[in-house]
Order: structure tokens, then C-alpha cells, then sequence
């Protein structure tokens, strides 16, 4: 088996499938949205209603070794309290497909997909199921609003026609460092 396994991967190293190191573009965003506690929050005003009573939206996101992976979660804010998570996110590079895997999952459906760099903006490409069986595609793309804010805008996508939904500004919100 293990003979297996090692002929695989040395075929997949001569294809050129194999890209042992995660692009630039990556570690700095992990290092961006990983900083000092990776706490971002956007406000939801725009969105707000009587089915939506979240005042504003979070994400907090942590680093994984080697700074070439990051999980998250994201959560609604109100009267100043954090909610349970209603995503959890992974984002890594796997050097077997040399592309950056996207995943996310919450209470009731599944996304994963691949994120890229066009130019100053990294767009994500996630195919959603939901445990009903319903299946959707949904992009993202996000760019740098300064050192401390960045612009998301969520899609829907229907034959290849990425469709406006959504679009927050997030902003960095330090965490307080313990005092020694």
C-alpha cells in the first residue's frame, strides 16, 4: 500500500499536479485576517429587517501551522452579544491539487470550492448541498479596503453568470493582548 501511495504521488510530482508550496498571495492573506485575535466585523444595516435582526455580522479566524491554513467561523451580532456560529470555514493549500481549498459548513448545508488571486481581489468558487439534497453554486470576492477593512461581495451562480447578493465591509477589530 505504502508502495502505492509513493508511486502516486512521485507520478503526480512529474505531472507537475504537485505544487509543494502554497502562492504568496495566500500566506499574506492569512496573515492578514489571522492578525491580532483575526476578529472582522461588518455592520448589516443594509440587510437588516424583521427576519433579520442581526445588527451586524463576525468572523474571527486562527492561523494553522505554518501559517499556510486558517479556519474561521462566522456569527451574528446583537445588543452587543455574539451569537453561536452559523459557519465554520477551512482554507488551505493542497500541494496534491496546487490550488487553495475553500470549505464551510453550517447548520444545514455544505460548501466547498477552490480560491484564487485576480489581480488585487481573491474570488472563491463554492458549490453548496444542503442536507436536503438542493445543490447551488456561490461565489465571493473579496479585496483590501486599507490596512484595517476589506470589501466582501457574495454571488449566486447560474450557468456560469455570477449574479450581485450581497456586499459587506469588514473591519478589524484588535483583541485586547493580556497583560503580563
Amino acid at each position: 500500500m505504502l508502495q502505492r501511495l509513493f508511486a502516486t504521488a512521485c507520478l503526480l510530482a512529474a505531472s507537475g499536479a504537485m505544487a509543494a508550496q502554497p502562492p504568496q498571495w495566500l500566506l499574506d492573506e492569512i496573515a492578514f485576517q489571522t492578525r491580532d485575535g483575526g476578529r472582522w466585523v461588518a455592520s448589516n444595516a443594509r440587510y437588516r429587517s424583521d427576519t433579520e435582526r442581526w445588527e451586524a455580522y463576525g468572523v474571527e479566524w486562527v492561523a494553522g501551522p505554518a501559517g499556510a491554513s486558517m479556519s474561521g467561523r462566522l456569527f451574528g451580532i446583537a445588543d452587543g452579544k455574539d451569537s453561536l456560529p452559523f459557519w465554520q470555514f477551512s482554507q488551505y493549500w493542497d500541494p496534491a491539487r496546487g490550488e487553495v481549498v475553500v470549505e464551510q459548513y453550517g447548520w444545514s448545508e455544505v460548501g466547498i470550492g477552490t480560491a484564487w488571486q485576480e489581480g488585487e481581489e481573491i474570488k472563491m468558487k463554492q458549490t453548496f448541498t444542503s442536507f436536503d439534497g438542493k445543490v447551488r453554486i456561490v461565489g465571493h470576492v473579496s479585496a483590501a479596503e486599507g490596512e484595517d477593512a476589506y470589501r466582501t461581495t457574495s454571488f449566486s451562480i447560474d450557468d456560469g453568470v455570477w449574479s450581485v447578493s450581497r456586499s459587506y465591509v469588514w473591519e478589524h477589530q484588535a483583541q485586547d493582548q493580556p497583560n503580563d
